[in-house]
């Protein structure tokens, strides 16, 4: 856990899997989920619109997705109300003396309009940060569960890609075909989500985790909901590697 001071606020923050108790964990992924699906500023708006022309050749329900994705942004814009903001403030353990201990929506809204006046490209360093922090933890601590499969690919086409640019303006060479053809399989590997009705990607993840801790508590006998997000996942890496071994 670290305090920082920010335009006046002293703010007790966690920024590692060690001492962050895996409801908080659960909170800030879920905003950041609905941050990469949803988005709350223009640019995000624009980033709708574009992936739903490009998908309204190929496919009319992924393109329908963006567009109801689209008007979840607009709404989140009207209200004032940014998820990565919300992840934010799940992290947030106290501010100017006083704990933070309510994790419902409201209890967070509060948090979130407290700290309103914190820039958001603060928020969006200190986010990405700790985001690239608590991955690396995860991975060296759990490599079966946080292992980087699918990363590895991405990144090879993206780098292959900017190869591409970087050739077509030191050599004067077109490479708009390949570059396409690189651009639409990296839209395949980022299908949108679903973020309304029933099969909302937020209510599958808040079943999903509350599975898991069902899961846990039959196999464990403890409590879930007092284990740090390292507890956590010692308790699910041990009960899973004891099933296999049976």
């Amino acid at each position: 856990m670290k305090t920082e001071t920010i335009n006046n606020h002293t703010i007790k923050i966690y920024d590692s899997i060690e001492d962050l108790l895996i409801g908080r964990f659960h909170k800030y992924n879920k905003f950041l989920l609905i941050d990469s699906g949803v988005g709350s500023d223009l640019s995000d708006v624009t980033n709708h619109i574009n992936r739903a022309i490009k998908y309204i050749d190929t496919d009319s329900k992924l393109a329908k997705i963006e567009l109801s994705n689209l008007l979840q942004n607009i709404h989140l814009i009207n209200e004032e109300l940014s998820p990565k903001h919300m992840a934010y403030s799940a992290l947030v353990h106290e501010i100017d003396g006083k704990v933070i201990t309510d994790l419902s929506d409201d209890g967070l809204k509060y948090v979130h309009d407290k700290l309103n006046d914190i820039p958001l490209n603060y928020i969006d360093r200190f986010i990405e940060a700790v985001k690239k922090k608590m991955d690396q933890e995860l991975m060296v601590y759990f490599p079966d569960l946080f292992g980087d499969s699918g990363g590895k690919e991405f990144y090879s086409k993206l780098k292959e890609r900017t190869i591409l640019l970087y050739n077509s303006i030191i050599n004067g060479t077109e490479y708009g075909k390949q570059i396409e053809q690189i651009d639409n399989f990296l839209l395949s590997l980022a299908k949108p989500k679903i973020f309304s009705g029933r099969e909302s990607a937020e209510i599958q993840f808040d079943k999903q985790f509350e599975e898991m801790n069902l899961f846990l508590r039959q196999q464990t006998g403890s409590n879930p909901d007092t284990m740090t997000t390292m507890q956590y996942y010692v308790a699910f890496d041990f009960v899973k590697k004891q099933k296999l071994v049976k």
